[in-house]
């Protein structure tokens, strides 16, 4: 079940047209406040200083697809002071970690007492030191793009989670992040080690307690690293109020045979930026990018996917969806690169979006760039289209009213690249969301969240040498 807050009108930010950022202080103001050491000091300085001189986005393919005006961010800051959120109870192998006003907090399962998997806080981090937080600082690259740079300069929430090598049990990791102040900022850097032969379900999951019409921040950058012979699977799931302005930085690195499902529902918020990279560089190695994404009034949001093919025998395959109505905007854009002298490479991108009104807009810029000609297999495609007339008198001619119609040609269409997932639950998930955005509602926390819902296939882990970790996709 989804609990809903109605909201009439979209904030929108006057006659403002240039992105305000954050104050450039808070950085030092959070090294100050937590007592941070010098490295971990020098490291927000230096995130802060690329942030501000990188532009938004460095391909030259894409920079006319920025979305960012008519923002102001310049009053979002970190609260002092909070009401903690209830941790939800876990489930038999299951972590919950929960972000809010007071800090992270975290519960496993019984199950998980004594195992060899470790998370570890902020606080955690800070005190072990050493390379374990020079690692943590330093993954995914955060100075090399301006949105990886902004998080670690503002990060507020750290977490990393590693599962040893060869645990036997899958391990599901909930990720919450519950915005309930205005002007709220939430930056959460996350770094995942999935060991070898490891299987891991991470669902990342943002809400709002109550909407307001004041923007807030929330900032995402996660680190996956997918160890030989590991399966896993990332959703993040967006559903604040339609004030909220996210960036969401994922990146990923393999092993050899590593099985990764990218995920990604995009239901709500002001304005939403995703940039996924995926890093094939181990033979075997497999990454499944699928997102969804529903925008009205004068929401926006971009994704961007790159897949870099470095190693013989992988596979790499990404499906975005998105639908919107108003004068809302979408962006999607995609770049496959494949190597020089590899082979046997099978490379997918595919980029859809439907319009449901005369002033919605969107864009999409699928791209590949093949440097081998070894046994390779590329293709993509892309559409922006309005919704097909057709259709929806076939569904009326069947008795249905003209709204309910256009409902169910949506659902269908977004629902289609989930489904190609290897998860249980997802279409009552996505429906939940979609009935109340129909509704001009805004999902709000209740306690429990809607991903309670999802639950990996029992297909999916291997239960043999030779079953693969996307037969369900394969065989589609």
């Amino acid at each position: 079940m989804v609990d809903a807050v109605s909201q009439s009108e979209p904030p929108t930010s006057g006659s403002v047209q240039k992105t305000r950022w954050t104050p450039e202080y808070i950085p030092l103001e959070l090294s100050d406040r937590w007592k941070e050491p010098p490295v971990v000091r020098t490291a927000r300085e230096a995130a802060w200083e690329a942030f501000v001189s990188l532009p938004a986005e460095k391909d030259p393919l894409y920079k006319k697809y920025a979305h960012l005006g008519n923002v102001d961010l310049s009053r979002t800051g970190v609260p002092t002071a909070g009401t903690p959120i209830a941790l939800p109870d876990p489930r038999p192998y299951e972590i919950v970690l929960l972000h809010d006003a007071t800090g992270t907090r975290s519960r496993a399962s019984k199950e998980l007492d004594g195992a060899r998997v470790e998370v570890l806080s902020r606080e955690e981090l800070t005190k072990r030191g050493g390379s374990v937080l020079t690692e943590f600082l330093t993954a995914g690259d955060p100075l090399s793009e301006k949105f990886h740079a902004m998080n670690l300069a503002l990060s507020t929430h750290w977490t990393r989670i590693q599962v040893a090598d060869g645990f036997e049990h899958p391990v599901r990791v909930r990720d919450i992040a519950i915005l309930t102040e205005p002007d709220q900022l939430i930056s959460v850097k996350r770094q995942i080690l999935a060991g070898r032969m490891t299987r891991v379900f991470h669902t990342e999951e943002v809400y709002v307690r109550s909407a307001l019409a004041t923007p807030r921040l929330y900032s995402s950058d996660t680190t996956l690293n997918a160890g030989a012979d590991s399966e896993v699977i990332a959703w993040s799931g967006h559903a604040p109020d339609s004030a909220t302005v996210a960036f969401y930085n994922r990146t990923l690195s393999t092993a050899e045979n590593a099985h990764v499902y990218w995920l990604f529902a995009g239901m709500d918020g002001y304005r939403t930026t995703v940039r996924n990279f995926s890093k094939l560089e181990r033979r075997g190695a497999e990454v499944t990018d699928l997102q969804v994404y529903f925008a009205d009034s004068d929401q926006s949001c971009a994704s961007s996917i790159r897949v870099l093919h470095d190693a013989d025998d992988t596979r790499g395959q990404s499906i975005a969806r998105g639908v919107f109505k108003d004068s809302a905007r979408g962006t999607l854009t995609g770049m496959m690169r494949i190597d020089p002298s590899v082979k046997k490479i099978y490379s997918y991108l595919s980029e859809h979006a439907m319009l449901l009104s005369k002033t919605a807009r969107a864009e999409t810029a699928p791209g590949m760039e093949i440097h081998s000609s070894n046994d390779v297999k590329a293709a993509h495609s892309s559409s922006v289209a309005p919704l097909d007339p057709e259709r929806v008198f076939y569904i009326e001619s069947r008795g249905f009213p003209e709204a309910l119609a256009v409902r169910f040609i949506v659902d269908g269409f977004l629902s289609s690249v989930l489904s190609k997932s290897p998860l249980e639950g997802v279409d009552t998930v996505l429906t939940g969301l979609l009935d109340a955005r129909w509704g001009g509602q805004h999902p709000t926390w209740n306690g429990r969240g809607w991903s309670q819902d999802l639950n990996p296939g029992t297909a999916i882990w291997k239960t043999s040498g030779e079953e693969r970790f996307d037969e369900k996709l394969r065989g589609a």
